[in-house]
């Protein structure tokens, strides 16, 4: 077999199969020696760190109320609890809605432009008054324990971030859920296991915590939720994952979503992780430099690692090459699977829809590479509902 087929195959399975297999075997072997941890929830409610619960929102009028009446739901300590609502120019009711609120300590906070989220970070974050950062979307609905969970591990002083669990539910508009679990329910669990490694890659804009005095200014297009823990982990912190802390929020509603969706986050992950390269550098942050790679870097690079298999497989296979027939063989068989999607009732067959899925991830990570090449920010969208 060629050795360029050879390299390329590597390219594909190593962050696709081989790095599952490895963090998740390191976590085990670990978790042999370690102690289980019995601290959680039993920290008395004089001794919690105020908290600035930071919900960043564009016309959201249609589920704000239902957020707000859950994050005052939580169990956590009113008076340490400090609820901001950054509205980035919203044109419907989403400010009359968080208005409503008022009374109840909600802080209506406008931006009059459009600048995005990042930039309303940089904004008003410094008028923050709790001591830990909790950033959150207007769609992700809190278990009532979930900012308590978090917070409990800002008692070991390594700690700087903590990322919960986002879970998705099935939406009755959508017949892509099934891919997008599956696909999910992986991150989760690569989460889990970095976490108890080294520290979890990046984190989640749903359900996201950090020390305020760690927060650094933003631009317009940096992705706050990875670049936020990679400068963290530059500085010597640590990342965890809590799987108990967990919010909810509909799955996104389409492939074509999801595909905009996958281009904004890899364009912006990307150019996040050009601004801190050093963090891939294991003898400056050790593991959690492998991780990354492994992670989310080499997977950005799948689909370039599956053209030049197919190129060469395509050369190899014209001169009668056994091996070259077989991949183009497997390939154009999943194309074809993923292009069954096209027909809706092929949609309902899960492994059309995960084949659809993946040609899609890998899609969105090419025009991902292309617009990071070309110079191309992504500084505000329309979310998907």
């Amino acid at each position: 077999m060629n050795w360029f087929i050879v390299f390329g195959i590597m390219g594909i399975l190593l962050p696709i199969i081989g790095y599952p297999i490895l963090i998740g075997s390191i976590s085990w072997l670990l978790s042999l020696f370690k102690r289980k941890s019995s601290k959680t929830l039993d920290i008395p409610d004089a001794q919690l760190p105020t908290v600035s619960f930071v919900l960043s929102a564009h016309n959201e009028e249609a589920i704000l109320r239902d957020k707000l009446t859950n994050t005052l739901s939580l169990d956590y300590p009113t008076v340490k609890l400090d609820v901001m609502v950054l509205s980035d120019a919203s044109t419907d009711q989403t400010d009359e809605i968080a208005s409503e609120f008022e009374s109840q300590g909600i802080r209506l906070l406008r931006s009059e432009s459009r600048i995005g989220k990042s930039a309303n970070l940089t904004r008003f974050v410094p008028a923050a008054q709790g001591s830990i950062l909790v950033f959150t979307d207007a769609n992700s609905i809190y278990n009532e324990d979930a900012i308590r969970r978090l917070v409990s591990h800002f008692t070991d002083t390594r700690v700087g971030y903590v990322v919960g669990s986002q879970r998705y539910l099935s939406r009755k508009d959508s017949v892509d859920h099934d891919s997008e679990s599956l696909y999910w329910e992986l991150e989760l669990k690569l989460k889990e296991w970095e976490s108890n490694v080294s520290s979890v890659v990046g984190a989640d804009g749903a359900i996201f915590a950090m020390r305020k005095e760690l927060f650094e200014p933003l631009e317009p297009s940096d992705i706050s939720d990875f670049l936020g823990p990679l400068r963290i982990v530059d500085k010597g912190f640590r990342g965890v994952f809590d799987p108990k802390a967990v919010c909810y929020e509909s799955s996104v509603s389409s492939m074509q979503r999801n595909f905009y969706r996958k281009v904004r986050i890899i364009t912006r992950s990307l150019q996040a992780v050009s601004k801190v390269p050093q963090v891939l550098l294991p003898w400056k942050t050790g593991w959690f430099a492998v991780q990354l790679w492994f992670h989310k870097v080499l997977r950005w690079f799948c689909p370039v690692f599956l053209i030049l298999t197919v190129v060469v497989a395509y050369i190899e296979a014209r001169h009668g090459d056994l091996y070259g027939m077989i991949i183009l063989g497997l390939v154009a068989a999943w194309t074809l699977t993923g292009a069954l999607y096209l027909i809706p009732r092929f949609r309902q067959i899960s492994i059309v829809s995960v084949a659809c899925y993946t040609l899609i991830i890998n899609a969105a990570a090419m025009v991902s590479l292309i617009l990071v090449l070309i110079g191309r920010n992504i500084n505000t969208w329309k979310p998907d509902r």
